[in-house]
């Protein structure tokens, strides 16, 4: 989650950044302040594979029109080079 902050430091302002959780909500504000995470959090109240997430975690990168363009399971260092490209592409 330190990548998707990074992001967020660098994007913040033109993309919005959600990490969704199904632990109670004062579970992920406690978290979400421990580890100065500035992006937001939601709470799911489906189950994962009801939001079209298999395994943890998952990246889901979507478009301004609401779809998904790219998907990735797995951890990926989000702000190295390669996925600093698919990230600047939902700019256009």
């Amino acid at each position: 989650m330190d990548y998707i902050q990074r992001l967020q430091d660098r994007f913040g302002q033109d993309i919005v950044f959600l990490a969704t959780s199904k632990d109670d909500l004062e579970t992920i504000q406690k978290f979400q302040l421990k580890h100065g995470f500035t992006f937001q959090f939601v709470r799911l109240d489906v189950e994962y594979i009801d939001a079209f997430v298999i395994s943890l975690p998952t990246t889901l990168l979507i478009d301004r029109k609401g779809e998904i363009i790219y998907e990735e399971e797995g951890v990926r260092v989000w702000d190295s080079d390669n996925y600093l490209d698919k990230v600047k592409e939902l700019l256009k």
